[in-house]
């Protein structure tokens, strides 16, 4: 569960500067895919936050001890989001 919480607020770290950079761009060019882009990370800020341990707890749930593959679909998006940083600094 640690791991999990650890790894949903890398994810909302490495969203929201994506998030800002993409509003500035936008407003810059006022591209419909920029704007797609902006669209992307608020649905995966959403997903990031709604995916937090600490939320579910804050609302009454438990984990129910699915082991690592309640982790791993974080993973994959920590990797994703990596990706995209990694091209908005080229």
């Amino acid at each position: 569960m640690r791991m999990e919480v650890i790894v949903s607020f890398v994810n909302t770290g490495l969203i929201l500067p994506l998030l800002f950079s993409y509003v500035k761009l936008y407003r810059e060019v006022g591209s419909r895919f920029t704007l797609g882009l902006i669209l992307l990370m608020l649905v995966l800020l959403l997903d990031t936050l709604t995916s937090n341990p600490i939320l579910h707890a804050l609302f009454g749930f438990r984990a129910y001890g699915i082991g690592p593959f309640g982790l791993i679909p974080d993973l994959f998006t920590t990797v994703a989001l990596m990706v995209l940083v990694y091209l908005n600094l080229e």
